[in-house]
């Protein structure tokens, strides 16, 4: 039976018929001192939903565990809180079938980050403004913010917008870097500083 895996390239997570598989041996470290061997399965695939070839890692031979090597797969980490982290994953879901629709996701994955940060006003604007008032973000973050704002914007009230591939990975790029600054960052901050501590 062929695993149901998600697809990098049209999104939909799917069933994919592997091709060739290979096995790795990996020797990994946890923060309490235990040591384990792992087994990594690598299966390069085709979608049978688009047809496109993937290389997937998984463990134990576990479609429920495996991440996508290739195409890059994006992942949150579970720093992020939980409604942002599933804004975004919708977002992702549409980034290679609709460019429109993922600006407009994306911004909205702005706007619950910043009802989550409980930043007020009558627009998205001004509310990406108190983020960098209330230094939950600096300047170039708020810069990249208020891109990702007028960029959704266009795909809501435009009808002949174009936007490039690059510029697609640019708001992708610009949303992962003010959650990784507001909420992975100060996480693992605070993993080292706790690790130090016990020594």
């Amino acid at each position: 039976m062929n695993p149901i895996l998600l697809c990098q390239h049209c999104g939909n997570k799917t069933s994919h018929t592997i091709i060739e598989k290979g096995l790795e041996k990996e020797y990994a470290e946890f923060e309490d001192g235990v040591t384990y061997d792992i087994d990594i399965d690598l299966w390069f695939t085709k979608c049978d939903n688009c047809h496109k070839h993937s290389l997937f890692f998984c463990l134990n031979d576990n479609s429920d565990e495996s991440s996508c090597l290739w195409p890059n797969e994006r992942r949150i980490d579970q720093a992020v809180p939980k409604k942002i982290n599933i804004a975004y994953k919708e977002a992702i879901k549409v980034k290679k079938i609709s460019k429109i629709a993922f600006i407009i996701l994306i911004r909205r994955s702005l706007e619950i980050l910043c009802k989550h940060e409980k930043v007020n006003g009558k627009d998205l604007k001004s509310k990406i403004k108190k983020l960098g008032e209330f230094e939950i973000i600096p300047q170039k973050l708020t810069d990249m913010a208020d891109l990702i704002r007028l960029l959704g914007n266009d795909g809501v009230h435009k009808t002949d917008i174009t936007i490039s591939d690059n510029e697609i990975n640019l708001l992708d790029d610009f949303f992962l870097a003010i959650i990784e600054y507001i909420y992975i960052a100060p996480e693992k901050i605070k993993k080292i500083k706790n690790r130090i501590e016990k020594k």
